[in-house]
C-alpha cells in the first residue's frame, strides 16, 4: 500500500509504503503524482519512507519502479529513502549511479533529519 503524506506540497513528495507494494501503488498512486509534481514544478525531492511493517514489493511493482526509475531519472532533484533493507538500499545506490539527483538512505530512526534534507 503507498499513501500520499500530506506534507507533501510544491516539488516535495512524501510516499509511505505499507505492506506490500503492487503494480496498482505504482500505476494509482506514485505515476500520477510524480507526473503532476513534474508538471507542475520540474523537478521532484521525493522521501520514499517505509514503515515498519513494510514487506517488499510485488514482481510486478518491481518492474514498475525499474521503468519509473529509468523513465524519470532526470527528474528528481533529490531522493530519500527511509528505513530500507540492506538490499533495497544496495539497489537504490545503484540506481543512483544513473540519475542526476541526490540520493541518501537514511535508518529509520532519522526520518525527521530525512525530511529536512529533502527540503533543503
Amino acid at each position: 500500500m503507498l499513501e500520499v503524506m500530506p506534507e507533501s506540497e510544491g516539488p516535495l513528495l512524501w510516499l509511505r509504503a505499507r505492506e506490500r507494494l503492487t503494480v496498482q501503488d505504482y500505476r494509482e498512486v506514485f505515476v500520477p503524482r510524480l507526473r503532476m509534481v513534474i508538471r507542475e514544478h520540474g523537478k521532484v525531492r521525493l522521501l520514499f519512507h517505509l514503515d515498519p511493517d513494510f514487506r517488499g514489493w510485488t514482481p510486478g511493482a518491481w518492474w514498475e519502479d525499474v521503468k519509473l526509475d529509468l523513465k524519470h531519472r532526470g527528474d528528481f532533484e533529490k531522493v530519500a529513502l527511509v528505513g530500507a533493507s540492506f538490499w533495497a538500499d544496495a539497489l537504490l545506490k545503484l540506481f543512483a549511479r544513473f540519475m542526476t539527483g541526490e540520493v541518501r538512505t537514511f535508518l529509520r530512526e532519522y526520518l525527521a533529519e530525512a525530511w529536512i534534507w529533502i527540503q533543503e
